[in-house]
């Protein structure tokens, strides 16, 4: 029944709701690149930079929970928050309970079980990176800016079109007189 059940809440939420999890990945990750995450967490850690659907996709849950309790404690410093960082050897649902209990301090809802954050991929872990890297941002008073779009100068290309228009309606009305005069 609950696999049932579980079919009928992905059916409610339409289509596009399976590709969602890409979407906020993608998001996580212009962010994780905003707070500079290539120099503070990857480097000192000595770890590869991952792919855009990292966090998105199963690839190797054990490392993929360590690199999720790893970021998951960063971002919980940088908001100003004491957080140990956790090692390999620690117990996982100690820490997956102490990265929730800092963000629902932070006002953040947690509508889902700890386990779906042990694999160490999916919506749910995509959500709680989200969700603590947003509350970076604020504390560091991040503010997205308008886009400036470089000043676009007049082609010459628009007037040449225009008069190439104008030759290829003279060539039309020129066989249009032409075909009469041939008819009559």
């Amino acid at each position: 029944m609950s696999e049932d059940s579980r079919r009928l809440e992905e059916d409610d939420r339409g289509p596009g709701s399976a590709f969602q999890v890409f979407v906020l990945m993608e998001d996580l990750l212009d962010k994780l690149k905003l707070l500079n995450y290539e120099e503070e967490v990857l480097r000192k850690h000595n770890m590869k930079p991952f792919s855009r659907h990292y966090f998105a996709l199963p690839t190797n849950p054990g490392e993929q929970f360590y690199m999720f309790c790893t970021l998951a404690a960063w971002l919980i410093n940088k908001t100003g928050h004491h957080f140990d960082q956790p090692q390999e050897s620690d117990d996982p649902n100690a820490t997956i309970s102490n990265i929730l209990l800092e963000l629902r301090s932070f006002g953040n809802s947690v509508d889902f079980p700890p386990s779906k954050l042990k694999a160490g991929y999916g919506e749910q872990v995509c959500y709680v990176l989200d969700c603590l890297a947003e509350e970076v941002l604020k504390h560091i008073s991040f503010s997205w800016k308008r886009p400036a779009y470089p000043a676009e100068e007049q082609d010459d290309e628009t007037v040449v079109e225009d008069d190439a228009e104008l030759t290829l309606n003279k060539i039309e009305d020129e066989i249009a007189v032409s075909s009469r005069i041939g008819n009559c």
